[in-house]
């Protein structure tokens, strides 16, 4: 039985891998959770979703502190940290946040596992990580230098760590570039849940360039499982591994927005804003590479992991 350290464990990502872990009927994994449970979005989410995780020995901490007494106590095969300040948009105002969880936090975390001989650590990178880049598909040999945030460049920074702690210490380092991932228990702060909230109380929406921008948007379930494809995974690569975790099929903003509407049969009122100088006009995964590694890439259509967060979020909130 491999005994894993999920960080981040009540944030979205995280609640949902620990879930389907511990759903599996092999029972091959054992879960350990940490999370400091901070109020960039509604704290009761992240609570609930804690409440769901039978079986997981959760400790609320954060990655900055001392963590080898969850170390030395669990015995950590492997580490999939999902825990960092979210938000491209929020960087701008709050920059000390995102260098405080992800880069110290980061370093702190992979410092411990190095130091307790952890096989494989996974960690959550961004396609914001692209930035500038115009060349599509997105794929993982594309030049990443330009990042259009601070969000981005902590993300890249992740990266150049972990390859640091690949060539000198022999750690096994994987990171996944994630692509819009979305779904029922998802984060508050995305497009789609926003959106969902504003129609459902009559507030008027805000779209971006008249949502003339596409998104790579990637269901839940199908993250869940690259993630679990990569923990079953033993074949380790001659270089740090990096691999793009999206949908290769990118959808228009303005037909995301209508969907969602006609959906919940609700008419939206629309008031159209500039994008964002940080905000590319397309995302879009080239995911070749995780596919010839674990036989599996994302596939789920939007339309149906959007009626899935809709049927989740009617009966989450009672509407």
């Amino acid at each position: 039985m491999k005994t894993v350290l999920i960080t981040g464990a009540a944030g979205f990502i995280g609640y949902s891998l620990a879930k389907h872990l511990l759903g599996l009927e092999n029972g091959n994994y054992k879960i350990v959770g940490i999370d400091n449970i901070n109020n960039y979005y509604d704290i009761d989410l992240k609570i609930n979703r804690i409440k769901q995780l039978k079986g997981i020995s959760f400790i609320k901490k954060d990655i900055n502190d001392n963590l080898d007494d969850i170390f030395e106590k669990f015995d950590i095969d492997t580490v999939v940290n999902l825990a960092a300040q979210a938000g491209v948009r929020y960087s701008r105002e709050n920059p000390d946040v995102y260098i405080e969880s992800n880069i110290d936090g980061f370093y702190n975390l992979l410092k411990t596992s190095q130091a307790y001989k952890v096989k494989k650590f996974i960690y959550a990178s961004s396609s914001s990580i692209y930035g500038a880049n115009t060349t599509l598909p997105f794929k993982e040999s594309h030049q990443t230098a330009t990042p259009m945030s601070l969000y981005a460049a902590t993300k890249l920074s992740n990266e150049v760590l972990a390859s640091g702690f690949f060539y000198s210490h022999g750690i096994r380092t994987i990171g996944l570039r994630f692509f819009n991932i979305y779904g029922p228990f998802g984060r508050p702060d995305m497009a789609y849940y926003k959106w969902t909230t504003s129609l459902e109380q009559g507030r008027q929406i805000e779209l971006n360039n008249n949502g003339e921008m596409w998104r790579d948007m990637t269901y839940i379930d199908d993250c869940v499982r690259v993630i679990e494809g990569l923990l079953e995974d033993n074949v380790s690569e001659d270089t740090p591994e990096v691999y793009n975790v999206g949908n290769k099929e990118p959808v228009k903003i303005a037909d995301l927005l209508q969907y969602i509407a006609t959906q919940l049969n609700i008419e939206p009122d629309i008031k159209i804003t500039k994008a964002g100088a940080e905000e590319p006009i397309r995302t879009w995964a080239d995911t070749t590479k995780i596919e010839r590694k674990i036989g599996f890439a994302p596939n789920t259509g939007f339309q149906y992991g959007i009626k899935e967060f809709l049927e989740w979020y009617k009966k989450y909130y009672g509407v």
